[in-house]
């Protein structure tokens, strides 16, 4: 385990150069190596750091890419060190990751979403999104080829291996879903997608008429994700369904 992995040891690594303890154990060494990234915004960004992290990948170092936020240098963006418990689970994922799924592409929705009402009001359900993460973070250690999670507005972390996309509407995880649907060869539809969306939707906060009137809304029915999927699924993909009864 190299962490941190700087943009230098980054470029060692790649290039074959041992002229430090560092590089020369890596070039050295046999057994598996995690690299985990992690230097200012613009050196991760440079196209040479971004082209020395694919050729790893390729030699098939496991490369994990760093968090965004405040760096130490003071600039804001992609750069931090990962948290430690994010570094032991890919830790594990390298160490005990099987290959049941090598060579496929799996897609995983996850959560709730969230119907508005008004801009300060939606309907949702209370989908935690653990199984879904769960069910992405085990097809990454199942050496999936790749990992695509389209989740609802959740307060968990991504699963190692996992590249996520966040919504917030049923309609949003449809369009996310309709991109990816003809790409992968494994579909988990976890998400626990609301069926019903408000018709019209207020322009501004509804207002309290009185206390004794009530409120009517109009409801219709939102897109249906797993139907669509099913449909629309390349020859040969599966797709895995759940209901809530």
């Amino acid at each position: 385990v190299i962490s941190p992995a700087t943009a230098d040891i980054l470029a060692k690594m790649a290039h074959g150069l041992a002229d430090d303890l560092l590089s020369t154990t890596y070039i050295s060494c046999g057994c598996p190596t995690l690299a985990v990234a992690a230097m200012n915004t613009r050196m991760y960004e440079h196209p040479a750091t971004r082209a020395n992290l694919e050729i790893l990948e390729r030699r098939g170092v496991h490369v994990m890419h760093p968090e965004s936020g405040r760096l130490a240098c003071g600039t804001e963006g992609a750069g931090r060190l990962p948290g430690r418990e994010r570094i032991m689970e890919m830790i594990e994922q390298v160490l005990y990751g099987g290959e049941t799924l090598r060579g496929l592409n799996v897609l995983v929705t996850a959560g709730p979403t969230r119907e508005a009402i008004d801009p300060v009001r939606y309907i949702s359900n209370p989908s935690s999104g653990r199984m879904g993460f769960a069910l992405a973070r085990a097809a990454a250690r199942l050496g999936a080829s790749s990992v695509e999670m389209v989740s609802g507005p959740v307060s968990l972390e991504t699963p190692p291996g996992v590249k996520r996309t966040d919504v917030v509407s049923a309609e949003q995880m449809f369009e996310a879903v309709k991109t990816l649907v003809p790409q992968v060869d494994l579909i988990v539809m976890a998400a626990a997608v609301g069926d019903w969306m408000p018709e019209k939707v207020g322009s501004g906060k509804i207002k309290k008429s009185g206390p004794e009137e009530g409120l009517t809304l109009e409801l219709k029915q939102t897109p249906d994700c797993l139907a669509w999927a099913s449909e629309h699924r390349k020859k040969g993909a599966t797709v895995v369904g759940f209901a809530v009864e």
